[in-house]
């Protein structure tokens, strides 16, 4: 199993909007967390989880949009990546924690 966490740029400035998307985004049957970045100029959108990632792309892609904004995937060519994790990381939330502030 791998542990992905796919990011992308947005529109979305209002924190009440960010967290109206990611109640929606954690209701989907992904089984995947979300959270916004507010605070960084790109207004970033973090999703976490066991994901395909090109499927994952086109239906976050398509949830802010049907919603009137615009999340655009920031990929390895913008110095993002999706990130992997082995499971045994994923065993305890200090790996995890490590792993994000290292990023």
């Amino acid at each position: 199993m791998k542990f992905m966490i796919e990011v992308f740029k947005t529109d979305i400035d209002q924190p009440l909007v960010a967290q109206q998307i990611v109640d929606e985004i954690r209701a989907l049957p992904l089984g995947v967390d979300a959270s916004f970045d507010l605070e960084d100029c790109d207004h970033i959108l973090r999703v976490c989880g066991d994901f395909e990632p090109i499927s994952l792309k086109d239906q976050m892609i398509a949830l802010l949009l049907s919603k009137g904004y615009v999340a655009i995937p920031l990929d390895d060519d913008d110095g993002f990546s999706v990130y992997q994790l082995e499971e045994q990381l994923l065993g305890t939330q200090t790996g995890i924690i490590a792993f994000l502030n290292i990023r």
